[in-house]
């Protein structure tokens, strides 16, 4: 069984637009949604950042949320 987490009337999601970010040689895809302390959710092969969609409403009002797309899956370009 899923429970949703409730929306709270009035409350503002605190969302970014995904950005792509350059770690040195490497560029990534990268989500923020919420403030605070950092969570880095990480996915596994051959998946991407969506696969965290269903825990996110749990975790955006105590945390800052933060989704990489790992290299060559989601938006983040496959290494050369």
């Amino acid at each position: 069984m899923v429970t949703r987490c409730p929306v709270e009337p009035g409350k503002k999601e605190i969302r970014k637009e995904p950005e792509m970010t350059n770690v040195n040689p490497v560029e990534l895809s990268i989500e923020q949604i919420g403030e605070g302390i950092p969570i880095i959710l990480l996915h596994g092969y051959p998946l991407n950042r969506s696969i965290w969609q269903g825990v996110i409403p749990f975790l955006k009002d105590i945390s800052a949320v933060v989704l990489p797309d790992l290299r060559g899956h989601g938006n983040s370009p496959v290494p050369e």
